[in-house]
């Protein structure tokens, strides 16, 4: 049996090509994984710290408030998209 004869510009049309890497969703990952697990274990640090020393944890913990954690509050809506009413941005069109 004869061996198929591919022309060069159908090899060239099929040859693998190296696919970019999509570093904006590997950064994203990485974030998403991490700084809760960062925080989980600070909170955990905090707790075991306080209860290997024997000094009870606060029963009613003191909140910052509205005022302080407003820039926060804007910063997050910003990043999720939600107006302050509480409205979901759309884009237009």
């Amino acid at each position: 049996m004869r061996a198929a004869v591919v022309p060069d510009w159908l090899t060239e049309l099929m040859r693998p090509k190296p696919a970019p890497l999509p570093w904006p969703d590997m950064i994203r990952a990485a974030l998403a994984i991490c700084v809760p697990l960062a925080v989980g274990f600070a909170a955990l640090h905090a707790v075991s710290k306080a209860a290997s020393a024997g000094t009870p944890l606060p029963a009613h913990l003191e909140l910052p408030d509205d005022e302080t954690l407003e820039p926060i509050t804007g910063a997050v809506r910003a990043l999720l998209g939600v107006r302050a009413s509480g409205e979901r941005l759309t884009s237009p069109g």
